[in-house]
């Protein structure tokens, strides 16, 4: 579980200390003060050594589409990761888990002729992008290199991901084939009780969950009492939200979940049952939560849920832009009862 994190020359981050980390952590600040690329942050240092990852992180926020060019002077496809589109600069990362284990993420840009012999053929790119990967185990850093030749996607042999990890895309919805395979996952393990129980907070005439293959796909389906299942998006989209997110932290069991603009698709009314749900599901399979916000309302809901736990691992962390600087304040329990009870801006 990480308890700090460092970054350095990513996305809008020339640098930034990210300490004092919970199991559970709620992301705030203003439009454009750095939340996503903070998860994206993260995501990169848990999957470790995936350079496509640069690519998938641009396709979550819309841009799909890039040109190639071996020109060094023109824009690569990954230039968008680097702090000022400046891929000379070198982007690091590192996390410190538990028993002050560190895992370090070097990201750079190497000449395309030193990685390949075809520097001159059309839909080339200049440059390859490199990921150099320390894990906590203390071995030899893993390097992984990504470029195009002739147009396609070119990359030295995937190695495992060292931490299972899930990015939530805010704009990219995970499709209903997604969830319903995790949810074959955690049938097997016999845990669809816990994920029912929790999504009556939305329908409570909920008894059974089905994976149903269609022609379009493989669907899940609810019981609610009526003569026939039905599917889940017929339910609302808070019910679909729910579950994506649910299965999710169930999937990345001692990982890490990034999940962006949390409530988006749940009414303000559910978000205490919504995060006494998380909270559980996290417990049970030790999943490190981190999600965005924009919502008073979600801030104030997980609050009053895990005051009452036995122990309080949620972490409210704002982060906040003036100018290039980007300063980042994390709320306990004890500041963040003080911050509501005087009305005191935490989103």
């Amino acid at each position: 579980m990480l308890r700090s994190f460092e970054i350095s020359n990513f996305r809008g981050f020339e640098s930034l200390d990210f300490k004092n980390i919970e199991r559970l952590n709620l992301i705030a600040g203003k439009n454009n003060a750095g939340k996503t690329a903070l998860l994206e942050s993260i995501w990169f240092a848990s999957a470790g050594i995936n350079p496509g990852l640069a690519l998938t992180v641009n396709a979550f926020r819309g841009l799909e589409n890039f040109a190639l060019s071996p020109d060094p002077k023109a824009e690569q496809p990954w230039d968008t990761i680097f702090h000022g589109y400046d891929r000379n600069k070198e982007i690091f990362i590192k996390g410190t888990h538990e028993k002050e284990e560190e895992i370090k993420l070097k990201i750079k840009t190497e000449p395309l002729h030193a990685i390949s012999a075809d520097v001159e053929g059309k839909g080339n790119t200049s440059d390859a992008l490199v990921f150099e990967f320390s894990d906590r185990d203390g071995s030899e850093p893993k390097i992984i290199s990504l470029w195009f030749e002739g147009g396609q996607p070119k990359r030295t042999p995937l190695l495992p991901a060292p931490i299972p990890s899930i990015f939530l895309s805010a704009r990219r919805p995970v499709g209903p084939a997604e969830d319903a395979s995790r949810f074959g996952v955690l049938s097997v393990e016999k845990g669809e009780e816990i994920l029912i129980e929790s999504l009556k907070c939305i329908e409570p005439r909920l008894t059974k969950i089905a994976a149903i293959p269609k022609p379009v796909g493989t669907i899940l389906h609810g019981d609610i009492g009526t003569n026939r299942l039905m599917p889940l998006p017929l339910m609302g989209e808070g019910i679909v939200r729910l579950t994506t997110i649910l299965l999710a932290i169930a999937s990345a069991p001692d990982g890490v979940v990034l999940i962006d603009e949390i409530e988006n698709g749940l009414h303000h009314t559910v978000m205490p049952k919504v995060w006494e749900a998380i909270g559980k599901m996290s417990d049970r399979f030790y999943t490190q939560v981190f999600a965005t916000t924009h919502s008073l309302e979600c801030i104030q809901a997980a609050h009053q849920t895990f005051k009452g736990a036995v122990a309080y691992e949620f972490r409210v962390h704002r982060l906040d832009r003036n100018e290039s600087v980007t300063t980042l304040k994390t709320y306990d329990q004890d500041t963040l009862d003080a911050a509501i009870e005087a009305d005191l801006e935490v989103r």
